[in-house]
Parts: C-alpha cells; sequence; structure tokens
C-alpha cells in the first residue's frame, strides 16, 4: 500500500516539474527579445463607431416562427385489428387524457 508521505511527495515533484517546463517554455534565451517580434510591423488602427446606452423596458415575450417538437412522445396501437371509420382529432389539435381519438 502506497503511504501518504510518498503520495505528497510524488506530487509535489510533479508540481515542481511543471513549473520548471513552464518556466522553461515562456522564458527568453540570454534575456534579448524576440526578433521576430521587433521586426514586425506595427498593426493599423481600426476606426469604430460606438452609441451611448440607453435604459427602457424590454417586453417579455417576441414573435418569432419556427416549429416545436414535444419532450415525449407516444405511439397510438389500438388493442384489437380492425377498420378506422372516424378521426376524432384534427392533427396538430390539443387533446386531454381520456379523450377519444379514433
Amino acid at each position: 500500500m502506497i503511504s501518504r508521505q510518498s503520495i505528497k511527495l510524488t506530487l509535489t515533484l510533479l508540481l515542481a516539474t511543471a513549473a520548471g517546463v513552464s518556466f522553461m517554455a515562456c522564458g527568453r534565451s540570454n534575456g534579448q527579445p524576440n526578433s521576430n517580434a521587433a521586426s514586425a510591423s506595427p498593426a493599423s488602427a481600426i476606426e469604430v463607431s460606438t452609441t451611448a446606452a440607453i435604459s427602457r423596458q424590454l417586453p417579455r415575450f417576441f414573435e418569432a416562427t419556427g416549429s416545436l417538437a414535444a419532450d415525449v412522445q407516444t405511439d397510438v396501437q389500438p388493442q384489437t385489428a380492425g377498420k378506422i371509420v372516424a378521426v376524432g382529432v384534427d392533427m396538430g389539435s390539443a387533446v386531454k387524457k381520456g379523450q377519444m381519438l379514433v
């Protein structure tokens, strides 16, 4: 079984190694600036327009066109075989529990 002290030592060594690798990856050689950064031309300024912020009431709803899908769907199947002679509701109509469909 691994002791708690060996786990702490392993984690400390891993953190020290990660910190050292990060320091070396981010450091610059000989303290000199990156030559590519010095030779690059400065970026040109981009003109932007601004607008003053205003406070106003926003509507609680909005109108949009789209389609809806139900969270839960079910298949309607007859308990016995037979022929459908009448449909009690139109496609897309709201129905209530126990309402005759066919």
